[in-house]
């Protein structure tokens, strides 16, 4: 027995191939992680509860009005039986101009030292917080792509997602960190996608 809710964003009014390969992804993002719910279901084959499984996605528009659209998708799942949900983030940036994607490298000048400066950065921020950061979790933090797969372009700068586990326990949830444009300035591409954040 299980529920599954999910929030699909879609692109209306128009048959620009830009438009239409927006929605697509968006289509296999969320079926993709209902298959993926699904599939843990059928992996665990957990012992059937009156409240039964769940599995939520819901998802949210950060950017400012514009050609770019960074969205974060925040998902949450139960199995029965559990101790307590599960949450995840994914977060897609899309250039609809381009009709592209945006990677994190997009971002900034090519060699830069990007992800040493986010890294050193947020890993400060979480210092200072009551999470035991560094009681076992500051490798979630380290430069490495992965750990910064999931960011979004906002008014206030880069929002950094950190979900659940990754650089805390997990009664501190997921933690957020924002990086003001003015502590990046010096790295991003003033032809990129943040050219209008720096003039």
């Amino acid at each position: 027995v299980y529920k599954i809710t999910t929030q699909t964003p879609s692109l209306t009014g128009s048959d620009d191939p830009r438009l239409k390969n927006f929605n697509s992804e968006m289509t296999a993002l969320v079926t993709k992680a209902v298959a993926d719910f699904k599939q843990n279901l059928a992996d665990m084959n957990p012992t059937p509860t009156p409240e039964g499984s769940s599995f939520d996605v819901q998802y949210k528009l950060l950017s400012p009005a514009g050609e770019i659209f960074s969205l974060k998708f925040e998902m949450e799942g139960f199995i029965s039986g559990a101790a307590h949900p599960y949450h995840m983030s994914q977060t897609v940036n899309y250039n609809l101009e381009q009709g592209t994607d945006i990677a994190l490298a997009d971002l900034f000048l090519p060699n830069s030292a990007y992800l040493q400066t986010i890294s050193t950065y947020c890993a400060t921020q979480l210092k200072s917080r009551n999470i035991d950061f560094e009681a076992g979790f500051s490798q979630g933090a380290d430069p490495t792509p992965d750990n910064y797969r999931n960011w979004n372009i906002t008014t206030d700068g880069l929002l950094i997602t950190f979900d659940e586990y990754q650089v805390a326990a997990h009664a501190a949830g997921p933690q957020l960190v924002t990086g003001p444009y003015s502590e990046l300035k010096t790295l991003i591409d003033p032809q990129g996608p943040l050219e209008k954040f720096i003039q």
